[in-house]
């Protein structure tokens, strides 16, 4: 059974990342507050107090990091999670896995600049223009390589003109040779 065909995603693009040098430490907003996202929806800063407090780190920690909202590619369990003003802060320390030592190398590399959940919608109500939603049940937050919600306080929007993608390409290149990725 995949699991994440049983709850919605929604994901941010350019939220903040910090890698602290050598401790394998990612923090990361899965989550922004105050926006209208693609789907119409808006979630509103203390949606995640319910599921942090049963399901947190400091609770039941029963919260994933994953890989693309993977099942099978579970990275590690959030150690730190909290609401801020700008939304759902978490921070994770990558493990010494294949899975885990891959996904440090994209972060490394500039590849991966997106995040996104997987929850339940516990609250909701109509708004008119948008759907508000005030409490969530949170299952996990993913690295992902594409984000549906592009509508976040931090995100700048340009098109990638040729000398991006050859930047990109460059990067890619650059982290193929170092030879830090495994065949799979």
């Amino acid at each position: 059974i995949n699991m994440s065909n049983f709850y919605n995603k929604k994901s941010i693009e350019g939220s903040p990342i910090d890698m602290e040098d050598g401790s394998r430490i990612i923090t990361m907003y899965y989550s922004a507050f105050g926006n209208v996202d693609s789907d119409g929806d808006i979630i509103t800063p203390g949606a995640f107090t319910k599921t942090l407090k049963e399901n947190g780190p400091q609770a039941k920690n029963r919260v994933w990091h994953l890989m693309n909202h993977s099942t099978d590619k579970p990275i590690a369990k959030p150690f730190s999670m909290q609401e801020d003003a700008f939304g759902l802060k978490a921070q994770v320390k990558l493990p010494n896995t294949t899975l885990g030592n891959d996904l440090y190398e994209l972060y490394k590399a500039g590849h991966i600049t997106e995040h996104s959940i997987g929850f339940q919608t516990v609250k909701s109500q109509s708004k008119g223009q948008f759907n508000e939603i005030t409490e969530i049940k949170l299952y996990e937050g993913s690295s992902v390589l594409w984000g549906a919600n592009a509508n976040t306080p931090t995100v700048s929007v340009k098109a990638e003109g040729k000398s991006e993608v050859i930047d990109e390409i460059n990067k890619t290149i650059k982290s193929l040779r170092t030879g830090n990725f495994t065949d799979a």
